[in-house]
């Protein structure tokens, strides 16, 4: 073995003997071979501990050590920097299977980046079906020095990093945030000035069984505090530590994307532009991850049918739209027009006043309707509910429109509904949560040309 190893592998390991062989071949097998395997036992069964000294004595590269009494993987993993001696230091978790061609990709990679301190990799999950198939999103190391300070796009078993960079800057994993302390790692490089990023391959498997923390629901609770603790350190780089646990109440760690409104992680963006005074991010960085979240300028052509009775109604919903609108969102309203008078028209004219937009009152003849009906079921509905079909004849140069009820409240940007993908149909609709049981209701109607 080598005296000056490309890579140090570290391995804790605590009483997986019904995974750990897959774990330390998935090591062996690499295609790139330079590298020092350090696996540190913490107080395991007899039965793992003797599938890891089988294969250390089969290995020169493998170095076996026990930890005297149970230490938790966080100061486990320290215990092995201490000892590791190569350029790079690569992270596997004793359940997990790192691909022939890890080491080979994140080597070539850190090579020829030696701005980047940290690297993951994209990921595949096995052996569970209630997670999603990997949860890293971020590869862009701008956007992942914003997004990080909200939640974590790592998986921490595909990490490798400059083992000088962490000795320089005495960076451990922090024994108080266990179970976590990837994360908090992570916040550590980035205080120390280092780039940190995510490779767009998937080069590990992630193994989710009963005892995995992902899976074990009180673990669960655990980790979100502990994540929370942790985020509240990154966001002290821009603000007070009220401020800070102010912001991590509002933004849920995960499912990010699912969790959180688009105009919410807008918002938060713009609170650390604000706030970054020590110039913590590059504008740039901040820059881009708005432009990530927010995605292309948007027109989107909305239609609505109302008469006088259903204006407040109106006013409500097109306000909605506007105060959780994302800033590169416009809007062209289309009021299919059942007699509003012009006091009403001037109410919705006023809602202006939050942002910009352009709006068409389209006069609709109710005589087109007369064979239309409401049913006594459906005394809340007017005339005005059928106005929709006629669209493709009033604006028929539009190539898209989205149809909304006058009285829904939007919470989110429209930008993902606007952008659904009707592939081959000429309609999408969602399911209206009134579903309506008269039959008679369902029936549709003939409109006078």
């Amino acid at each position: 073995m080598s005296n000056n190893p490309k890579i140090s592998v570290i391995m804790s390991s605590y009483n997986r003997k019904d995974y750990i062989k897959e774990a330390i071949e998935s090591i062996l097998n690499q295609t790139y071979q330079d590298f020092e395997f350090i696996i540190i036992d913490d107080c395991s069964n007899k039965e793992t501990q003797d599938v890891i000294e089988q294969y250390a004595q089969k290995d020169e590269r493998i170095i076996f050590l026990k930890n005297e009494h149970n230490m938790g993987q966080a100061l486990t993993r320290n215990r092995g920097l201490e000892v590791a001696k190569g350029q790079y230091i690569a992270i596997l978790d004793d359940d997990d299977i790192s691909l022939s061609t890890r080491f080979e990709k994140q080597v070539e990679y850190m090579d020829r980046n030696p701005d980047i301190m940290l690297s993951g990799t994209d990921i595949e999950t096995f052996g569970g079906n209630d997670i999603p198939s990997s949860w890293v999103d971020l590869f862009d190391p701008e956007i992942i020095s914003v997004l990080i300070n909200f939640y974590n796009p790592f998986c921490a078993s595909t990490l490798i990093f400059r083992n000088d960079f962490i000795k320089k800057h005495n960076i451990k994993y922090d024994n108080s945030v266990c179970h976590v302390e990837d994360y908090d790692l992570y916040r550590q490089v980035l205080a120390a000035g280092g780039k940190i990023s995510n490779l767009p391959q998937v080069l590990v498997k992630y193994r989710v069984h009963k005892q995995s923390i992902t899976q074990n629901k009180q673990s669960q609770k655990v980790q979100i505090n502990r994540n929370n603790k942790v985020r509240v350190r990154y966001l002290e780089r821009f603000l007070n530590n009220k401020n800070a646990k102010k912001l991590v109440k509002k933004i849920k760690f995960y499912p990010f994307y699912e969790a959180n409104r688009k105009k919410d992680i807008y918002d938060a963006c713009e609170i650390l532009r604000k706030n970054n005074t020590n110039e913590v991010l590059t504008n740039n960085a901040i820059n881009k991850t708005i432009d990530f979240i927010c995605g292309e300028n948007t027109n989107m052509d909305i239609f609505f049918a109302s008469n006088d009775n259903y204006v407040q109604h109106l006013s409500v919903s097109i306000a909605s739209i506007l105060i959780n609108s994302l800033p590169n969102e416009k809007f062209n309203f289309y009021i299919l027009d059942g007699n509003i008078s012009d006091k009403n028209k001037n109410i919705l004219l006023s809602l202006k006043d939050i942002k910009d937009f352009n709006i068409e009152f389209i006069k609709v003849q109710e005589e087109m309707f007369k064979m239309c009906f409401i049913t006594p079921e459906s005394y809340h509905v007017s005339i005005q509910c059928y106005y929709r079909y006629i669209i493709p004849l009033v604006k028929p140069e539009l190539k898209k429109v989205l149809y909304l009820d006058c009285d829904i409240v939007v919470k989110d940007s429209l930008k993902d509904l606007w952008n659904v993908d009707l592939k081959d149909n000429y309609v999408a609709a969602v399911e209206d949560l009134c579903l309506i049981t008269n039959e008679d209701a369902k029936l549709g109607c003939i409109i006078n040309k």
